[in-house]
């Protein structure tokens, strides 16, 4: 499922050769699951030191603040990309990028009330800067307005029939067509800056390890 699908993007993410940019990662995980053997942390601070050397961290905010806690991680990255912006490596430079990846966000995120003021700023300013986000949800209605109307792409793994409705309101197009398939091609990608957003079926993803 899920898990699944994230260790292959960032396993995969990291055989990517790009000769300007070193992409860092910081996996926010509320129920403490380690992916890819990635050393974890629970204090922010530490954040810098590990991925001074590592390029994927596992965060666990604790569950007396968790709205605190991931925000505040939020505010670390920022801070980090301003203070080291870049790496030099021989005679060229190469820009440090960020991707924080909020697992089981619907513990800090509701459709009822307005995202944080760090959330805003990773969602509205963090493209920009060099520091992107994944947000994973169980549920469509747990998404808030600011939140989806500043979404780049979905990633499709499962839709509950009562989700249908709502995922037209929200971008403007359904996911009936794709609904009942997914458990054969397991998810779908929606490209939602394209004019006519449609989703991209992909194969059952292959663990890693498995290879």
């Amino acid at each position: 499922g899920k898990t699944e699908w994230l260790k292959r993007m960032i396993h995969d993410s990291k055989n990517i050769e790009n000769e300007s940019l070193i992409n860092k990662v910081v996996y926010i995980s509320p129920k403490e699951e380690n992916i890819l053997d990635a050393k974890t942390v629970y204090d922010k601070e530490d954040l810098s030191k590990i991925l001074e050397k590592d390029d994927l961290v596992v965060y666990v905010p604790s569950p007396e603040d968790y709205n605190g806690d991931v925000d505040g991680v939020i505010d670390r990255v920022f801070e980090m990309q301003n203070e080291i912006p870049y790496i030099e490596d021989g005679e060229e430079n190469k820009f440090l990028s960020y991707h924080i990846v909020i697992d089981d966000a619907s513990i800090f995120l509701s459709a009822q009330k307005p995202p944080s003021s760090a959330i805003k700023k990773l969602i509205i300013s963090g493209r920009g800067r060099r520091v992107k986000t994944t947000i994973i949800v169980h549920r469509f209605n747990q998404i808030p307005r600011l939140v989806s109307g500043n979404l780049g792409g979905l990633i499709v793994l499962s839709v509950a029939k009562t989700d249908l409705d709502l995922t037209e309101r929200l971008f403007a197009f359904r996911l009936d067509d794709i609904a009942p398939d997914l458990d054969n091609f397991k998810w779908a990608y929606i490209d939602l800056l394209q004019n006519d957003p449609q989703p991209y079926k992909y194969n059952p993803i292959i663990p890693v390890g498995d290879e």
